[in-house]
């Protein structure tokens, strides 16, 4: 059955993540609330406890206006509770995956059997003795 807005359990589970992640901006309530239009910070912390919704346009303004300010929310996560899987900008970023060792762990990946390839599929590959003509003992 599909969780919807009127499903206690989402509810709750949406209202704690939506808690989680407003409480780790660096902008208080009634900052962001300016932000998405309402007057005061009521409606969000009515929509914190689980008390009230937020429409999909409030979501795409959070959404906007946290990527804004350097601390944005994954809209994924706050509305499934799972976190996206994303590729490692992060560590290209920040210098450590160079093209030198992608190519090092292609390599690597391809070379080992039980280890699937870049493309997720796993090679079915004969083992070194066995190509030397050397097979197994048996």
């Amino acid at each position: 059955m599909a969780r919807t807005a009127s499903d206690p359990h989402y509810r709750h589970a949406f209202a704690g993540r939506l808690r989680q992640a407003l409480e780790g901006q660096p902008a208080g309530l009634g900052v962001i609330a300016a932000a998405l239009g309402y007057s005061d910070d009521t409606t969000l912390r009515a929509a914190m406890a689980a008390r009230s919704q937020l429409d999909l346009d409030r979501l795409a303004r959070l959404a906007a206006w946290t990527q804004e300010a350097g601390e944005p929310i994954d809209l994924h996560w706050l509305l499934t509770g799972v976190i996206a899987k994303k590729p490692t900008e992060d560590a290209i970023e920040a210098g450590w995956l160079t093209s030198e060792r992608i190519r090092a762990l292609r390599v690597l990946a391809e070379s080992v059997p039980s280890l699937p390839g870049l493309d997720g599929q796993t090679r079915a590959t004969t083992s070194h003795r066995a190509r030397q003509g050397k097979g197994t003992v048996g």
